[in-house]
């Protein structure tokens, strides 16, 4: 895709252009139309493409979107800036324009900025100069205004965090890419344990042997402690009742959402492994599956 890296960044540069003078000129609607266009266009074509790296682009896109979000939060909150274009529903959130264009620089990881990857000092450095150039590019165009003279130099320091953290968050959806939809990676055997006497549980792997399977997986069931006795050197009765375990080729027990990602990833799942390995996404669904746990037992059925 490397003709399109170049597009990207001719996508992003009009795109910003367009938002900022927008928001300087008052108009809300044009910059919100805009993106959605260029951002919808750009996904379709990565997913047309490369799956795997559209799936990457949505996640840098959501992770983007909202710390950025919050980032602009910060800046009004601590008057470091104003804007021309005054958020109507609440004043301390940003106006529509800016926030689009954190969609757009989003998609620029992947492409265009590609080499910020490579050593967490490109991201540094270049959220440093980066934010101070567009930032000082706002204010000339009229789109927005600094409280004090180090305002511009403080929101900087912002933006050589807030990238630095971001172009982490890539590398770790780069790696998870690389596991779930690596085809030797998954063909390596999983071995699945989970409770017969559970309804849901037992529904739900019945639905998963039927799949395409993309992996290799060995589902074993049980519902009493004597079902179990070859792995009691790895886990006891009582832990593997708390949670679904699986054993990989390495002697590896994984434990609720990791056992379920593998899984997913030997079962035509890669999307939904690719999810519940994702930074953020991986501790929410810990969480809840956590007060699962604790419900399921109510409805298993009793041990003969």
């Amino acid at each position: 895709m490397g003709s399109f890296n170049i597009i990207n960044g001719f996508i992003y540069t009009i795109g910003w252009a367009i938002c900022v003078i927008s928001g300087a000129s008052g108009y809300r609607v044009i910059p919100m139309v805009v993106t959605f266009f260029l951002v919808i266009g750009q996904l379709l074509y990565i997913c047309y493409k490369n799956k795997i790296l559209f799936e990457q682009n949505l996640f840098i896109l959501i992770y983007t979107a909202i710390l950025g979000f919050f980032m602009e939060i910060a800046f009004l909150g601590l008057s470091l800036l104003k804007y021309s274009t005054i958020n109507e529903l609440f004043y301390l959130f940003p106006p529509g324009w800016i926030f689009c264009l954190y969609f757009l620089f989003s998609l620029t990881f992947n492409h265009s900025l590609l080499f910020l990857n490579r050593k967490w000092k490109f991201a540094c450095i270049g959220g440093l100069v980066g934010g101070l150039l567009s930032y000082y590019a706002g204010y000339r165009i009229g789109a927005v205004s600094f409280s004090t003279k180090y305002s511009i130099y403080i929101i900087a320091l912002f933006w050589s965090f807030f990238l630095t953290l971001i172009i982490e968050l890539n590398k770790k959806l780069m790696e998870i890419a690389g596991l779930v939809y690596n085809p030797l990676y998954i063909q390596k055997t999983l071995k699945v344990f989970f409770d017969g006497g559970c309804p849901i549980c037992s529904r739900e792997l019945i639905h998963l042997k039927k799949r395409k399977q993309t992996g290799t997986v060995e589902y074993i069931s049980f519902s009493c402690s004597g079902e179990l006795e070859k792995y009691t050197d790895l886990f006891d009765f009582q832990s593997a009742m708390s949670q679904i375990h699986a054993l990989d080729s390495s002697g590896k027990v994984l434990k609720g959402v990791e056992a379920f990602s593998e899984l997913y990833s030997r079962v035509d799942l890669q999307w939904l492994a690719f999810l519940l390995k994702a930074p953020i996404f991986n501790q929410v669904f810990k969480l809840g599956y956590f007060f699962w746990t604790k419900y399921r037992l109510f409805i298993r059925k009793p041990s003969r």
